[in-house]
């Protein structure tokens, strides 16, 4: 292979070349330089023996051809011992210097260029074989051992970059389970006009704590939830995850709000070994009225915008929060909405939201930007409430979940008056002159009336002799005509053994009456001339609903 000329080396190649260049240049500078030496020493020499001795003077006579052909043979000689030795020197040089430093320099480039390769297990200091029992041979064992360190450690991060990317998987995979856990579509009941209803989460961590949910546990009754975990990333979603289903099951088998809080801090505190709680506020919405029920288990206060009025605080009578302590009572109360009226609900979260100086957003802020939207729909007001949020924290890290829940009543669709008394039968000629006079002033048709009075006296009768057994009790009737469908609805409200007639099997009405099991026949007749008949528990209640088209 052709010498390369030097314009057409590699600049590493260049620097090789230079540096034995220079060094050969270095010490055959050396031998001139000892040859000169050695030629004025021989001439110090030579004045030194001719003071010394003057018979000597005639041995150095330069007009004596033998004389200077002495010198010139001493001189040529002198000159090639010298180039000898430097010659040696220079080789020795390069073996034990310059090649040495560029199997270090060769190996360097190839491990900058390559690395270390795990698959074929290639290593570029440690197969040097350089022998020079001096500093380059420390230097090239402390290369060979640093390429091992470093072997190693690529290979721990190799393998603490895929954890982490695994980690990162699962986690990416938990924020989805968790979003799939929560509603996210909006609106929720597209055929419901009854209310505007929007809620959203955002974790301070790839999972969270906080959640909200909201459902409807019948026709005319929808459950609100929102709850802040203590903690935060993965062991509070997991707890968030068990408290929501437990929420939700336990809401859908019927009792008040109390009696879901009761049992979830039951559940919770049965096993609850790494001592984490759960604040939570749950409410049920009676469509058609408007009216929450609702408890609280330590949460922050709700906020209410009453129709053409402002965001308030709504200072409601807490519990103690879920987890933290067996046996705890749990308080309903009732929230009554008008049409035009928004609830709004939230985790601390939104008030504790902290800026660069250490501010908290804090209650009067919020209540401040909400009122800026007190007219907007729910989903417009969470918007304009995470906007303010993030104008007020700018740089500074979220610490805390971010959970809202908004929620405009805009009328249950139903002109409904109310009517309790105590559930006695002496009391059934009030109860019929109510909800006849209430749909009389609808143009109910006398036929139409009669089949629903006829209903009423069954259901009431039926309320007076077995809800309450010996004790007694109230009853609660409301009455009044969807304005959409043209529909009278009469519901039957009672605190009694909970008992739903409507599950009752149909007696077989072509069998003699002799023959036919004794009941069932008046709630026969009721499914038979209302054109719906539906009941539910909720809220400690008894609820039986009739429907009847008044034209």
């Amino acid at each position: 292979m052709p010498a390369k000329r030097v314009s057409e080396m590699s600049e590493l190649e260049k620097r090789r070349y230079s540096l034995s260049a220079r060094m050969f240049h270095t010490v055959f500078l050396i031998a001139v330089i000892l040859f000169a030496v050695s030629v004025v020493v021989s001439y110090v020499m030579f004045i030194m023996s001719v003071e010394a001795d003057p018979s000597l003077r005639n041995l150095f006579d330069l007009q004596n051809t033998s004389h200077i052909s002495y010198l010139l043979q001493y001189g040529i000689i002198m000159l090639l011992v010298t180039t000898v030795l430097a010659v040696v020197l220079v080789q020795q040089l390069k073996r034990k210097v310059v090649e040495p430093i560029n199997e270090l320099a060769a190996a360097a480039e190839k491990y900058m260029r390559h690395e270390y390769d795990e698959e074929t297990g290639a290593s570029y200091f440690s197969d040097l074989d350089i022998r020079t029992g001096d500093e380059i041979e420390n230097l090239s064992e402390t290369m060979a051992k640093m390429e091992d360190d470093m072997r190693g450690f690529l290979t721990n991060l190799a393998e603490v970059t895929a954890e982490k990317e695994r980690i990162g998987t699962e986690l990416n995979l938990a924020t989805q389970i968790q979003a799939s856990m929560l509603p996210t579509f909006f609106p929720p009941y597209p055929d419901r006009t009854e209310f505007d209803l929007h809620a959203d989460m955002k974790p301070a961590k790839e999972v969270g704590g906080d959640f909200y949910d909201f459902f409807l546990l019948d026709k005319d009754h929808l459950a609100l939830v929102i709850a802040d975990v203590s903690g935060k990333g993965v062991p509070a979603a997991l707890f968030m995850m068990a408290s929501k289903i437990m929420i939700n099951n336990r809401a859908m088998m019927g009792g008040t709000p109390k009696d879901i809080l009761s049992f979830a801090n039951r559940q919770i505190c049965a096993n609850n070994t790494l001592d984490m709680f759960i604040t939570v506020w749950i409410g049920i919405l009676e469509i058609s009225t408007g009216i929450i029920t609702a408890s609280s288990a330590g949460h922050e206060y709700p906020m209410i915008c009453r129709k053409n009025g402002t965001f308030e605080l709504f200072k409601d009578p807490h519990g103690f929060v879920i987890g933290g302590m067996d046996d705890m009572k749990y308080r309903d109360y009732e929230i009554h909405l008008n049409s035009g009226d928004t609830l709004f609900i939230y985790t601390d979260g939104v008030t504790e939201a902290t800026n660069e100086a250490n501010e908290l957003f804090g209650t009067d802020r919020l209540l401040s930007t909400l009122n800026e939207v007190r007219t907007k729909s729910s989903h417009e007001i969470l918007n304009h409430v995470h906007e303010n949020i993030r104008g007020f924290v700018l740089d500074a890290p979220q610490f805390d979940d971010i959970t809202m829940l908004s929620l405009r009543y805009n009328g249950g669709g139903i002109d409904m008056k109310e009517f309790t008394v105590r559930a006695e039968i002496d009391k059934l000629s009030e109860v019929n002159d109510f909800v006849s006079q209430t749909l009389e002033a609808f143009d109910c048709p006398i036929k139409t009336l009669m089949q629903i009075s006829l209903a009423v006296e069954e259901i009431f009768v039926n309320i007076a002799h077995y809800a309450y057994a010996a004790t007694g009790g109230d009853a609660t009737i409301r009455a009044g005509v969807e304005k959409d469908t043209n529909m009278a609805v009469i519901s039957f409200i009672d605190r009694g053994r909970p008992y739903d007639p409507t599950a009752k099997e149909d007696p077989d009405i072509t069998l003699p009456a002799d023959e036919r099991a004794i009941g069932g026949l008046g709630i026969f007749m009721v499914k038979k001339t209302m054109d719906d008949v539906s009941y539910s528990y909720i809220n400690g209640c008894n609820v039986l609903t009739l429907k009847k088209k008044l034209h």
